[in-house]
């Protein structure tokens, strides 16, 4: 099959993130300058073609959603999680 991918074709100008500060950082705005940034990376969106900027947070996380409600983020959909667990992981990567 020759050509574009129609499915990927659909993602593009979709950005998904994920931003992590290690408990020694936190409190220090580090997210917040993070997410400022990958903000501004984007530049407009005729010269970049990034139209969205997209994270999964889990809804126990208020912490990360502050921050992203904070820096302009919406929250606009819920996705379902099945409990996955991973043998050589010392429990499981997702919860219910």
């Amino acid at each position: 099959m020759g050509g574009r991918d129609p499915v990927s074709d659909r993602y593009a100008g979709v950005v998904e993130h994920s931003v992590y500060v290690p408990p020694a950082a936190r409190g220090r705005d580090v997210a917040s300058t993070l997410l400022k940034a990958l903000a501004g990376s984007t530049g407009s969106t005729e010269r970049t073609g990034i139209w969205t900027i997209q994270s999964g947070i889990f809804p126990e996380n208020t912490a990360s959603l502050a921050v992203h409600q904070q820096a302009g983020f919406r929250s606009r959909a819920r996705r379902c999680v099945q409990r996955v667990t991973c043998p050589t992981a010392r429990g499981p990567l997702l919860s219910p």
